[in-house]
C-alpha cells in the first residue's frame, strides 16, 4: 500500500527535525528547550536553518558547540530535504509551500508547523531577512 501524500510531506519534515538533533550529538553543552527551522523553497532560491532556545535564550549550533562539519553537513541535508518537499507536492499536484516554520519542544517531543505560500521576491525580501526576523522575533519573545 502506497503511502498518502500528507504521510510523506510529514516524514520529510520529521526527517529534518531528526537531521537537526543528530547534529547536536557533539553539541558540548546542554540540550536545547526548543528547536526551530526555517526552511524556503522557490523558482529561484533555496534556504535551511534552525535555531534553538535554552535556559530563555536564542542560541546557534555554534553557541552549543557543534562543529562547523557536522553543521555543514546538517544544513546541506536541510536543503535536500526542502527540495524533495517541493518535488513531491509538484509529483502530487500540489501547491507547494515556499517557507517553513518547524517548532520542535524537546521535553513534550511535539513538533508545530506553520507553512507560507508567498513568493519573497514580491515583498523584497529574502529567506535569510524572513529567518533573522523570526529568530527576533522568538528572543522578543523569551
Amino acid at each position: 500500500m502506497s503511502k498518502i501524500f500528507e504521510d510523506e510531506f510529514m516524514d520529510i519534515q520529521i526527517r529534518m527535525v531528526s537531521t537537526c538533533m543528530e547534529g547536536l550529538e557533539d553539541s558540548t553543552s546542554n540540550s536545547p528547550d526548543c528547536m526551530y527551522i526555517y526552511a524556503f523553497d522557490s523558482s529561484s532560491q533555496s534556504f535551511f536553518n534552525v535555531f534553538f532556545v535554552r535556559e530563555g535564550k536564542v542560541v546557534s549550533f555554534h553557541d552549543l558547540g557543534v562543529p562547523d562539519d557536522i553543521i555543514s553537513q546538517v544544513l546541506d541535508c536541510g536543503m535536500d530535504d526542502v527540495e524533495e518537499l517541493t518535488e513531491l507536492c509538484n509529483n502530487r499536484n500540489k501547491k507547494a509551500p515556499n517557507q517553513y516554520r518547524l517548532v520542535y519542544n524537546f521535553a513534550t517531543d511535539k513538533l508545530d508547523t506553520n507553512y507560507e505560500y508567498d513568493d519573497l521576491s514580491e515583498s523584497n525580501s529574502s529567506p535569510v531577512d524572513e529567518f533573522i526576523k523570526w529568530e527576533e522575533s522568538v528572543a522578543k519573545t523569551l
